[in-house]
């Protein structure tokens, strides 16, 4: 059942794609949608390194530890995920992946967009701060690169500018940052206190019915997603909260069929952790086969 407009809570999530925490995080964030009846309203916040990490040619040494300490720990965390996370080249901008997301919001590709720049910029295969190639990943998802163009050189520039400063009205200064009810929280290990909050509001959670139903017909029953953030979440919300919206037609039989086979491990093994050889396995079969 679908809930109604009125049972529906909303969190808006910052994130920026040249953040690394802000990708390893991103799934567990969407995974909330799946498991409560939440909206998710993504906006970027683009990070300003030079602000709190000093510019690379006056960095001090506290801060260079800090740097090479945070690309360790986010590494970690993508590869129990199976995720590639590689150093970035350079210090980058990226204003401009911040307004393709805006952009893609508007023209109804954004859950395809949010994954493939994450997964491209950390593969070192694409530069957000290159017009040309962020034209061409516009392109890649179906929409239309000219007025990408137009929007970030135009009216994208506005819009990112008061999204930003609307953040930091609200005590925002880094991503991932979730909003929920004029409460903040920063970081990927700050989820599991996202979820008692949406619970504490009384957002139940979606797979309650399933779950009730199940026990009536002496099925066994399945674990509720931990809200201690260090544990695995559930395998399908896992697995859903990394399909893009929408399938190309040529190869939904495909995907599906490798749902269908994931969906069917996970009943078996009831949770599986992101860091399971059958997620890991499963999700590289939906790289394949996408």
């Amino acid at each position: 059942m679908t809930p109604s407009p009125s049972s529906v809570l909303k969190l808006i999530a910052y994130t920026d794609y040249k953040s690394p925490y802000a990708y390893v995080a991103s799934r567990a964030t969407q995974a909330l949608a799946l498991e409560y009846p939440v909206l998710i309203d993504w906006r970027p916040y683009t990070l300003r390194i030079a602000e709190y990490l000093d510019a690379v040619d006056s960095r001090s040494a506290h801060n260079w530890r800090k740097v090479k300490y945070a690309y360790m720990d986010a590494r970690r965390l993508a590869n129990r995920q199976g995720l590639t996370l590689m150093g970035p080249r350079r210090i980058y901008d990226g204003e401009l992946s911040s307004l393709g997301m805006l952009f893609a919001q508007h023209s109804g590709c954004f859950a395809a967009y949010h994954e493939a720049t994450f997964a491209r910029f950390w593969r070192h295969e694409l530069d957000i701060d290159s017009m040309d190639e962020m034209k061409a990943h516009i392109a890649a998802l179906g929409a239309d690169p000219a007025a990408f163009e137009l929007y970030a050189l135009g009216p994208g520039r506005d819009e990112h500018r008061a999204i930003v400063e609307d953040a930091e009205r609200r005590g925002v200064f880094g991503v991932p940052m979730i909003v929920f009810e004029d409460e903040l929280f920063w970081g990927g290990d700050r989820i599991g206190l996202v979820r008692q909050a949406i619970e504490q509001r009384g957002g139940p959670l979606r797979g309650a019915r399933r779950r009730a139903a199940g026990a009536r017909r002496g099925a066994r029953p399945v674990a509720d997603s931990p809200a201690d953030p260090d544990m695995p979440l559930p395998a399908a919300q896992c697995l859903c909260s990394i399909l893009p919206a929408g399938a190309f037609s040529a190869r939904t039989g495909a995907l599906m069929s490798t749902v269908r086979r994931f969906l069917s491990l996970s009943s078996k093994t009831r949770v599986i952790g992101t860091d399971s050889p059958v997620f890991i396995g499963c999700f590289r079969s939906i790289s394949i086969t996408w």
